[in-house]
């Protein structure tokens, strides 16, 4: 095993560290130093510091192309990980690695272990994974690195060095905390979603007025029970919003809210009643097409009984869009194509 230090800021790079020049001033961002350590003991994948979410922590198709590429020899960039072995960023090489019985690996090893590490060292662990989670391999969903971004928001924190530390956009950012604004106000006005009728893009835009001190505490709280209760849009949402600044005495805003409430009664009390029977397909759909982008992940490969289980609601749901689709095949809709049967047991 043979550790080199990893340069400062500032510090002339070797041809050696030049190659991971960009990883390098990641970690320099985030204030850490470290050592390019080479013939070091693949770790055993078990200590990981966590910025995805557990289903693409490591997905086993891209687990089985970089194998692959491995045991072709193919270079890869260094994992990083912390002095005691947690990996902060490189879990899908770690555990192609393993695959492929290959026994060391190329690595940044930080002068910090995990264990014992403050919550503001932590923190910056944490920073230091997403930027680098996100620049490498898939990249981080956008779900998972909004969800980062937000556990930063705080007192103090800095919206465009935050966004330099993570190496994403500084629009996100003060997006992200525009949402938590719109959380933490709805949250100090005792108002919760238990029904999940609000966006974040809803809350965004409640972090929006909330800056721009658009209307009172009182005022909102109607606004949104409204929003809420009638299931409006973001766009919808924002134009009552407008509507109602344009008001000068909260007397007048809180009468057209009045107003707006029995105007939309009849939506509300069909929302009351519970989703269509369309509707209730459409969000059957849903949750299938959650799936799109990794469905091979979901695939069962260890237990036979599962595994035929499986195959065979699959074929159920495959019969079931083939006869949604023929239904919305009409007339009017002419775009759609008529459904073929692309599986079928035996072929």
């Amino acid at each position: 095993m043979r550790a080199t230090a990893i340069p400062q800021p500032g510090e002339p790079y070797s041809a050696k560290m030049a190659e991971w020049r960009t990883r390098i001033e990641q970690v320099q961002v985030a204030g850490f130093t470290g050592d390019l350590v080479e013939g070091v003991k693949t770790p055993d994948g078990t200590r990981t510091l966590q910025v995805r979410g557990e289903k693409h922590l490591a997905p086993l198709h891209m687990v089985a192309r970089y194998k692959a590429c491995m045991m072709r020899g193919d270079r890869f960039p260094p994992i990083v990980c912390t002095g005691d072995y947690y990996i902060i960023d490189g879990n899908t090489r770690v555990q192609a690695a393993l695959k492929a019985n290959i026994e060391s690996l190329l690595m940044i090893r930080l002068h910090i272990d995990y264990e014992g590490a403050t919550e503001s060292q932590l923190a910056r662990l944490r920073k230091l994974g997403t930027a680098l989670n996100n620049q490498n391999g898939e990249g981080m969903s956008k779900g998972s690195v909004e969800k980062q971004i937000a556990s930063f928001y705080g007192p103090g924190v800095n919206a465009k060095a935050l966004a330099a530390e993570l190496h994403y956009p500084e629009s996100t950012v003060y997006r992200v905390f525009k949402i938590c604004e719109g959380r933490q106000w709805l949250a100090r006005l005792g108002l919760t979603d238990e029904k999940n009728r609000l966006t974040a893009g809803h809350y965004e835009v409640f972090g929006n007025w909330q800056q721009k001190r658009w209307m009172n505490d009182t005022v909102l709280a109607v606004l949104v029970e409204l929003a809420m209760d009638a299931k409006f849009t973001i766009s919808q949402t924002k134009e009552l919003g407008l509507e109602v600044t344009e008001l000068t005495s909260d007397t007048a805003k809180l009468d057209l809210l009045d107003a707006k409430r029995r105007e939309n009664k009849p939506r509300i009390a069909g929302i009351s009643r519970g989703p269509s029977r369309p509707g209730q397909f459409r969000q059957a759909l849903g949750t299938v097409l959650a799936f799109e982008k990794d469905v091979e992940d979901a695939i069962e490969h260890d237990d036979p009984e599962d595994k035929k289980r499986q195959e065979e609601m699959l074929i159920r749901v495959q019969r079931i869009i083939e006869r949604g689709l023929k239904g919305q095949l009409t007339e009017n809709n002419p775009q759609v194509i008529a459904p073929t049967r692309f599986y079928a047991p035996g072929r």
